[in-house]
């Protein structure tokens, strides 16, 4: 096969989707959203009982905080993670080999071989290639053709059914 070689620059919105996705498919998310519509769903419910309205309103209050608390820190990481200056911030140049993904960002260099693939997550608009259970390279659809992507697909799911 020929080596393929493409460049992702990560926006805002790709580190942020990346890390809402992962936080919502695991235990943290999914407990903010219990708790935080349990503190809601109290503090209406406890509305016909005629207690305080203080009290209501700081049940109601703290559930919208526990629902908006970790997408908004997320956003907020993810604007600093893709900034200038900072790692992600810089253009990542990508080449796909028989053997591994190597990985070109500034001056530092990285090579993956394919059976260090833990997983691939192939969304409608990014693909997730993870090396662990909570690190991945984002690969925004809009950076690569049809023929790299199918290529990552292949690659991905060769390893993937190594493990």
């Amino acid at each position: 096969m020929e080596n393929m070689s493409f460049e992702v620059k990560l926006t805002r919105n790709d580190l942020f989707v990346f890390n809402m996705y992962h936080t919502y498919t695991h235990s943290t998310g999914w407990v903010s959203i219990i708790l935080g519509l349990f503190a809601i769903g109290f503090g209406i419910y406890s509305l016909k009982d005629g207690s305080s309205l203080l009290y209501n309103a700081i049940y109601i209050g703290a559930g919208f905080l526990l629902l908006a608390y970790i997408p908004v820190t997320l956003f907020i990481r993810a604007g600093a993670g893709v900034k200038p200056g900072s790692a992600l911030g810089k253009t990542i140049t990508y080449t796909i080999t028989d053997y591994a993904l190597l990985i070109k960002m500034g001056e530092s260099e990285a090579e993956m071989p394919w059976n260090s693939v833990y997983k691939l997550k192939n969304k409608s608009k990014r693909m997730f290639i993870y090396t662990s259970r909570i690190n991945a390279f984002i690969i925004p659809k809009e950076c690569i053709d049809k023929n790299i992507e199918a290529t990552l697909i292949s690659h991905c799911k060769a390893a993937e059914e190594t493990l």
